[in-house]
């Protein structure tokens, strides 16, 4: 058995919150990832997701954080605290969130899409991966 047959996935598609970082006055628009992103050039936006901690077994089991086709993504927020700020080009990031879970979380991802005319692709598989803390064989 693989680790990846002992990861249980939580996808964080619905519920997601998208508006500009400059205008916090703005009401946000709800979106459901993956996306595609306006064709006019939204410039930097933020989005933004609510999450209840999903049930562990202590000692035994942890939570990462995976965020995969994510090209553009500038920074990744969780409860307020910066966990990763990507290098240009990145398209998929997996982040270790165990110990910086509560028992509700606010995750923000400050994404830079890409310019007006470029190919258009789904934007942001993001999910919640519960596996083994250790490998096993």
């Amino acid at each position: 058995m693989t680790n990846d047959q002992l990861e249980h996935l939580i996808r964080l598609r619905g519920a997601w919150q998208m508006r500009r970082p400059d205008d916090p006055a703005e009401t946000p628009r709800r979106v459901v990832l993956p996306t595609s992103w306006p064709a006019e050039g939204a410039g930097t936006l933020l989005l933004t997701r609510r999450f209840q901690r999903p049930p562990v077994a202590a000692g035994r089991e942890r939570v990462r954080l995976r965020l995969e086709a994510v090209a553009g993504l500038v920074s990744v927020r969780l409860n307020g605290d910066e966990l990763a700020r990507p290098a240009a080009g990145t398209e998929a990031l997996e982040l270790d969130v165990e110990g910086l879970l509560r028992a509700r979380n606010e995750l923000v991802l400050e994404v830079a899409p890409p310019a007006p005319g470029a190919e258009p692709s789904p934007w942001g598989a993001i999910a919640l991966v519960i596996g083994p803390t250790e490998a096993r064989a």
